[in-house]
């Protein structure tokens, strides 16, 4: 078990919103590190400053468990991207493709290069195509609501096929923008 999680939240959010405190005291009364970074002008994100502060909470508490919220779980596949390392990743009400009414966080998308190299890469294995002196080991998990109004309905389907992800379609939690979110604590265990 690793016992490092980081909650990573999405846009106009920040570490006290949604069910990010809940899972927080959750984990550590199990014993689990919980790190949630505040990522900076949450309203207008600039991907470089929360690569940044993701890079440098990680360096604080060593290699750890993603959990990505929405544009939080895009942060956590531009981390991977960016060479960084995590043994399990689970995106939540994650998009896929760009959304016409927040164009402030197109930049966060992986360009299409670095799509057709993570189709093309077998998981675990190297993400870039390069090699690395030990295959990069994570573990992708999609949860996605079946009536999220924001993140397209296939979204989470497009994800578990690129990164060979188990899915998990959660009933009617829209967003999951909820104060708890129990259905995630098994796949933490």
């Amino acid at each position: 078990m690793n016992n490092v999680v980081y909650i990573l939240h999405g846009l106009g959010a920040d570490s006290h919103a949604n069910w990010f405190p809940w899972l927080k005291q959750e984990l550590k009364s199990k014993g689990y590190t919980v790190a949630v970074p505040d990522f900076p002008s949450s309203a207008i994100p600039q991907l470089d400053e929360w690569l940044n502060v993701l890079h440098s909470t990680i360096g604080q508490y060593g290699e750890g468990i993603l959990i990505g919220h929405s544009l939080g779980g895009l942060a956590a596949i531009q981390y991977l991207l960016s060479g960084g390392k995590s043994p399990k990743v689970i995106l939540a009400a994650t998009p896929f493709a760009k959304i016409d009414i927040a164009p402030e966080i197109d930049q966060f998308f992986p360009e299409s290069n670095d799509i057709k190299t993570l189709r093309q890469a077998t998981f675990p294995q190297d993400i870039l195509g390069l090699p690395l002196s030990e295959p990069l080991k994570t573990e992708f998990i999609v949860m996605q609501s079946d009536n999220d109004p924001l993140i397209g309905p296939t979204d989470g389907q497009k994800w578990t096929e690129l990164l060979q992800a188990k899915y998990v379609q959660l009933p009617g939690l829209e967003h999951l923008t909820l104060a708890e979110l129990p259905e995630i604590l098994p796949y933490l265990e």
